[in-house]
């Protein structure tokens, strides 16, 4: 017999926020549950409305960028058209 008080191990589950026994039995019925499966399709949802939302941000960026650079070209276009002189002088970085 044990002269000391052990616990029993436990399992975190990420998708209910709970603590469950760290055994085959638990573990399967547990999954098995419908709130665990509930759960876990609401995470996977999560993920790909944050994927989609993370996709047009991206886009939307690139977007703006390539309008930049757009903008950029025209008025420097437009400076070289000005004043011809721009073109010959030498650009230095400090």
């Amino acid at each position: 017999m044990a002269d000391y008080w052990k616990s029993n191990p436990r399992k975190f589950c990420e998708y209910c926020k709970c603590w469950i026994a760290d055994n085959k039995p638990s573990i399967d019925f547990h999954e098995k549950g419908k709130r665990h499966k509930e759960n876990v399709e609401k995470k996977i949802d999560e993920l790909r409305k944050k994927g989609v939302a993370d996709a047009k941000k991206k886009q939307f960026e690139e977007d703006a960028f390539k309008e930049m650079e757009l903008a950029a070209l025209e008025a420097f276009k437009k400076d070289l058209i000005d004043n011809p002189d721009l073109a010959k002088q030498p650009t230095y970085n400090k």
